[in-house]
């Protein structure tokens, strides 16, 4: 039960971080990039005469970097969370009557 809590909320807590890194700037300056830690998608919707060095579209060296990010994320979350600990049954040696 724990490791199916820590992969729900680890998944959930990455998809609130990388919404809150990405950048929506596509209505002002024309790019938006999702992605955390690595851009690993960028839009461009704009017009340009130079010829940056910008990829755009799904990079896919930044989407592995992002999972193993994630993975990883997901394994210190399992080790972090407290698990169900059985109580420590103990027997008296002295009766009292």
């Amino acid at each position: 039960m724990i490791k199916r809590k820590a992969i729900w909320l680890g998944i959930a807590i990455w998809i609130i971080i990388t919404v809150v890194f990405s950048k929506f700037n596509t209505a002002s300056d024309g790019i938006t990039s999702i992605g955390f830690p690595l851009h690993f998608y960028t839009h461009f919707e704009g017009k340009s005469a130079s010829g940056s060095g910008v990829t755009y579209g799904l990079v896919l060296t930044g989407l592995l970097v992002d999972i193993v990010a994630l993975l990883t994320f997901i394994i210190l979350i399992y080790i972090i969370l407290p698990g169900r600990r059985k109580p420590v049954k103990t027997q008296n040696k002295y009766t009292i009557l």
